[in-house]
């Protein structure tokens, strides 16, 4: 077998040796600038890293707070805490750790651990993340949705999209083809009802108005090309509700000679 470069079997020689030590004894051991250097930088194109430093603690905290995005934030800090403690750390040093980089609670950490350790698994990996407020606004945003102002707009906006257009047509297009199945009204001086001349359909048209305090807000979330219901307000309200039936059975609205005449006098076109 040919013979190991130097520093490889400098490098083996120290590990054998540092695992023959770690079965002896629970010390912690740290290395040496020159046994991490013949480690970690063999053919000296790594820079050096000051672990010490309080700024790679910044890393720590982007890397950790990128992860958050991706996973549970719990099982990245419950990881931490248990190789930490794992290699001797007390819970005080591993509590300002975390605490440092925006990690769990320790408490929160430990109370997993013992769920991990001791219990089940499957309990552990629930993942009850709850969305933030700023979380929900981001994806609000990725779909469009603007926070504008809650003002009345036109109720026919969105009307002439495609998919509204369609189902107009066909909605119209039912009324017509059984208009004969129908009581109707004439469009005279004097209305009449029509009858139907084959098998009848009573229509049931339901009307309602809301009248609302008028406590609204400034802005609110809206959808680009929909038209969203104006909101009014969110205090108290009285809704007046009635259902008109298309039979000669019920009344259909109408005005006295009077009230015709004052309607003409301020709507006179």
């Amino acid at each position: 077998m040919p013979k190991l470069a130097r520093q490889k079997s400098h490098a083996r020689q120290l590990n054998y040796r540092r695992s023959i030590e770690s079965i002896k004894s629970n010390d912690t051991e740290t290395f040496s600038s020159e046994d991490e250097k013949i480690l970690f930088h063999p053919g000296g194109d790594i820079d050096d890293i000051n672990f010490s430093n309080g700024s790679v603690l910044n890393d720590i905290s982007d890397i950790l707070t990128f992860c958050k995005e991706q996973i549970n934030p719990r099982f990245i800090s419950v990881l931490l805490y248990m190789s930490l403690r794992h290699l001797g750390h007390t819970w005080r040093d591993v509590d300002s750790f975390l605490t440092s980089i925006g990690g769990t609670t320790i408490k929160t950490c430990h109370k997993w651990t013992n769920i991990l350790v001791n219990k089940d698994f499957d309990e552990f990996t629930i993942d009850e993340r709850v969305r933030s407020v700023e979380s929900c606004r981001l994806d609000l945003r990725r779909f469009s949705v603007k926070f504008t102002a809650n003002s009345s707009r036109p109720y026919f906006l969105g009307h002439e999209r495609e998919d509204v257009v369609k189902h107009r047509q066909e909605f119209v297009k039912y009324f017509i083809e059984r208009e004969q199945h129908f009581y109707t009204i004439t469009n005279d001086a004097v209305p009449q009802w029509r009858i139907p001349t084959t098998v009848p359909t009573i229509l049931l048209c339901h009307d309602e108005s809301t009248y609302k305090c008028g406590e609204i807000t400034a802005k609110r979330w809206i959808m680009p090309d929909n038209a969203p219901f104006y909101n009014k307000g969110r205090g108290r309200s009285i809704m007046c509700s009635d259902v008109l039936v298309m039979h000669t059975s019920g009344p259909f609205f109408s005005l006295t000679e009077k009230e015709y005449s004052e309607a003409l006098k301020t709507y006179p076109n």
